[in-house]
């Protein structure tokens, strides 16, 4: 039987591990527009950490990460106001999978590379060579598998989605068979998506096993060292190029601890604001 709360991964918590993996193909609905994807796979979720100040999403270490220690920290001294600082950087939940992008795209004839068809204008230049794209060039439906990350509220209505289509025979359709439909739209400045059942007929994707992407590469996974080097100034790049050089060294008295109550009272406040910005 089909479980819609496993799929999602809504009711999962899990752990991740570090593993190499590179030419991550990513998802992301960022413009307006429609977009149109296939699921295929169960969803993981992750906590993670956006870094504002690298714009690079990090994966939380639990109860070895530093931003939350350091989060913890801030709660003891600021109260609910702890939010307001600009050194707060909040743990968020993404649910995560690969999908099947069937977004009608313009390829280049120089080069291969694809745009979104809602984004082409005649004789644009080619993304990836530079080249003109021409009216004429081809538009299809790349199949493309890509890592994508959404948020418990899109995906709690995927869920509804997926509880909600029938076939000819009344039965329930199960949300792998049918594609989705993406609006992306700008609300009061910012990105909201909005998912909807396709109501074309479509075949079914080819997916290669060797197609799709370890989840937890949707953000990078540092040590414990290796973020509190990156909190403390350094580029994350140059730490991620330390791995095969040198080992990066954190004094001792950087470890941040506060007492069972305190952790308790701040993690309560932590899952209270990220309910009211899920």
């Amino acid at each position: 039987m089909f479980n819609v709360d496993e799929f999602f991964g809504l009711e999962k918590e899990v752990t991740t591990t570090q593993r190499k993996f590179d030419a991550v193909s990513y998802f992301s609905a960022k413009f307006p527009g429609i977009y149109v994807i296939r699921l295929f796979e169960k969803f993981t979720p992750l906590d993670v950490h956006f870094l504002p100040k690298q714009r690079v999403s990090v994966l939380c270490l639990g109860a070895d990460c530093p931003v939350c220690a350091r989060n913890n920290i801030l709660f003891h001294e600021y109260g609910s106001e702890a939010v307001l600082n600009s050194d707060f950087i909040a743990r968020q939940r993404r649910y995560v999978a690969n999908i099947v992008d069937r977004t009608p795209s313009v390829v280049c004839p120089a080069c291969g590379e694809s745009v979104y068809k809602f984004l082409y204008k005649a004789n644009m230049p080619c993304p990836q060579c530079g080249a003109a794209i021409p009216p004429q060039a081809e538009t299809v439906v790349l199949d493309k598998v890509r890592l994508a990350s959404f948020s418990k509220t899109f995906v709690e209505q995927l869920k509804v989605i997926a509880t909600s289509v029938y076939d000819n025979n009344g039965n329930l359709k199960p949300i792998t068979d049918f594609d989705i439909k993406i609006i992306s739209a700008v609300v009061n400045g910012k990105t909201q998506l909005s998912p909807f059942p396709s109501d074309s007929v479509s075949e079914p994707p080819t997916i290669a096993p060797n197609a799709v992407f370890p989840h937890e590469k949707i953000a990078i996974k540092f040590s414990k060292e290796e973020l509190l080097s990156v909190m403390h100034g350094a580029h994350y790049r140059d730490v991620l190029k330390a791995r095969d050089t040198t080992t990066t060294t954190i004094p001792a008295t950087e470890g941040i601890t506060l007492d069972d109550s305190l952790k308790s009272e701040a993690e309560n406040i932590v899952n209270v604001i990220n309910e009211m910005f899920s």
